[in-house]
């Protein structure tokens, strides 16, 4: 398998091991859910740059995901000192995305409870016009 194919596996499996979804990873790359998915399918080269901007998201570094092996991590899971770094990494990525998660939610619900405030005041101010224009009759 060439490099490329095996850094994008390797991608897929470190982001699948987080419990990240493509469409997370997407956006936070500024691309499409199916630019990524060709990605992780080594379908689109990986520069160096991008490989970094991927490892940020994966809150590890580009050398974690290059030195990758799922036979070492799942082989010899009691001695592996790769695997508990990377189950540090991976509920550290969980616990900062579910802040972020949680964040989003709670900005979203203060628009709605603010759009919400300003379409009853404008229903307020509609009822009293029609009040006044009936009452003028």
């Amino acid at each position: 398998m060439e490099y490329q194919q095996k850094l994008a596996n390797r991608i897929r499996k470190i982001r699948e091991l987080a419990n990240i979804k493509q469409t997370y990873m997407a956006d936070k790359l500024g691309i499409s859910q199916q630019q990524y998915s060709a990605l992780e399918k080594g379908d689109v080269k990986i520069t160096t740059e991008k490989l970094q901007k991927i490892a940020n998201l994966l809150n590890v570094t580009p050398e974690k995901i290059t030195e990758f092996d799922e036979q070492k991590l799942f082989g010899n899971i009691e001695s592996s000192s790769f695997y508990d770094s990377s189950v540090a990494n991976i509920n550290h990525i969980n616990e900062n995305h579910s802040r972020e998660i949680k964040e989003i939610y709670e900005n979203r619900i203060i628009e709605i409870h603010k759009m919400y405030r300003e379409q009853i005041t404008e229903l307020h101010t509609i009822y009293k016009e029609i009040i006044e224009k009936i009452q003028k009759k």
